[in-house]
């Protein structure tokens, strides 16, 4: 530590020694902000939920989480589908789905991969605990309503 020799010394010490700790102070208040404001923002653009695909049918699918809406890719490319899974009867897989409304389609096939159907989950609001049956299959579409969320709500009992 500086010892200063004169009265003006030790003022001048304490003072710096005051800017020092107000910009150390100010330094970590900032960054602890960021850090918050990152966690906030964080929070808000990656809004994924997860949803659970069951095959509630009495046969083994194919389920194909595909790249675009259409759901018509190459079955023998990997750049069409993100993921697939075989789904024995009473199985179930998670996905992770938007919940900005974006439409997160997954093809249902067979085994020997002839399309069933789609189930395109579409999530406008964060709704925890959302189960697709593969029975829901609809036929695939270009473009999906994303205000409508799918799978169709059940009424309450």
């Amino acid at each position: 530590m500086l010892r200063p020799d004169s009265t003006s010394g030790w003022k001048r010490a304490r003072f710096v020694d005051h800017v020092q700790r107000t910009l150390l102070t100010g330094i970590a208040t900032a960054v602890a902000g960021i850090g918050l404001a990152g966690c906030s923002l964080r929070d808000t653009y990656t809004s994924q939920y997860y949803v659970t695909i069951l095959n509630d049918t009495s046969r083994a699918v194919m389920v194909w989480q595909c790249d675009d809406t259409s759901c018509d890719g190459d079955f023998d490319g990997d750049s069409d589908f993100h993921d697939r899974e075989q789904l024995e009867p009473g199985e179930s897989t998670r996905s992770n789905v938007s919940t900005r409304g974006v439409p997160n389609p997954w093809l249902v096939t067979t085994l020997r991969r002839r399309p069933l159907g789609c189930l395109p989950f579409v999530m406008p609001k964060p709704v925890k605990g959302v189960v697709g049956r593969v029975s829901q299959a609809i036929p695939c579409l270009d473009e999906y309503d994303e205000d409508v969320p799918w799978p169709p709500r059940r009424p309450a009992s």
